[in-house]
């Protein structure tokens, strides 16, 4: 089960696709985030978690230190671009 979400969000920003896709993190969403003053953001599938390989691992830690610069939050439902293996360990 996953940990409950900081605070009381109100707003939130619904998204999907983005397949591990760091600059559109940065350059995309969390603007678009800023802009509409959401708290944190819901990915709906495809958010690319591969956490077992470098580069999976390099993105996740990039994300988590935007996410934590920016004071956003994101959970994710996983789909089929995801190593379903490491999420289910």
């Amino acid at each position: 089960m996953a940990a409950p979400l900081p605070g009381d969000p109100t707003r939130v920003l619904v998204a999907g696709d983005t397949h591990g896709n760091l600059w559109h993190w940065t350059c995309v969403r969390l603007p678009a985030a800023r802009l509409h003053q959401v708290d944190g953001i819901v990915q709906l599938g495809d958010f690319g978690s591969w956490p077992l390989t470098r580069d999976g691992a390099d993105y996740l830690r990039a994300l988590e230190h935007a996410l934590a610069a920016d004071g956003r939050w994101v959970v994710f439902l996983d789909g089929n671009h995801e190593n379903h293996l490491a999420l289910h360990q």
